[in-house]
């Protein structure tokens, strides 16, 4: 690979970035990339076939769950969740059947706006807190979150990264859906999914 005269001006970019103030050490080093990295992704971007294959990437959808992974982390930054575990424990006060009730259908209407997978990562702990201080059963809270967080995400487009992607899919072939006319008919279907999962769950208690 030709490294072109502007590489060494990457490399001292890359090299005196300041670090970011005010967050973690991990978060801070991500927007510090390195200077190797960077001579990469500049001398890569030169060549016509990668520059093919990164105007076909979908960035919309890339950077929107980007977006989506920094609000969930907020919201365990700023003890939200936590504040919901808590409510969800006074709630259900040691009742399994109603703890496992509240767990499905609080993640699954997160879940309608957040992707599951940051959802499901900063849950994790609050089940775990639910099961320690209550003293229910720690495995029916787990089934619990695993199915709101998949069904939920079904009822809104930007409820999972399957159906933004279907949506752009449309969208380039000049095949509208908006928002309003899927969850017309996804929120339905999704009430229905958790009724039968609900009743699944607490059958299995």
């Amino acid at each position: 690979m030709e490294v072109s005269s502007r590489s060494p001006r990457i490399t001292w970019t890359g090299c005196h970035v300041p670090p970011c103030p005010h967050f973690s050490r991990s978060l801070s080093s991500a927007c510090n990339p390195p200077p190797a990295f960077l001579i990469l992704v500049y001398e890569s971007s030169r060549s016509t076939e990668v520059r093919d294959v990164l105007g076909r990437i979908d960035w919309q959808i890339f950077f929107f769950f980007g977006d989506l992974f920094i609000l969930v982390a907020g919201f365990a930054k700023t003890g939200l969740l936590v504040q919901l575990g808590g409510w969800m424990v006074q709630e259900s006060g040691g009742n399994l059947a109603l703890a496992v009730t509240l767990v499905l259908w609080s993640t699954a209407l997160i879940s309608q706006i957040v992707d599951n997978v940051p959802l499901v990562t900063v849950f994790i702990p609050v089940i775990g807190a639910m099961s320690s201080i209550s003293g229910v059963s720690i495995a029916p809270l787990a089934w619990a979150l695993a199915v709101g967080t998949g069904i939920g995400g079904m009822a809104t487009p930007i409820g999972t990264a399957s159906n933004m992607v279907a949506l752009n899919i449309l969208n380039k072939e000049k095949k509208r859906l908006s928002f309003s006319r899927f969850a017309k008919r996804s929120v339905p279907l999704t009430i229905i999914d958790l009724l039968i999962a609900n009743a699944i769950l607490l059958l299995r208690l």
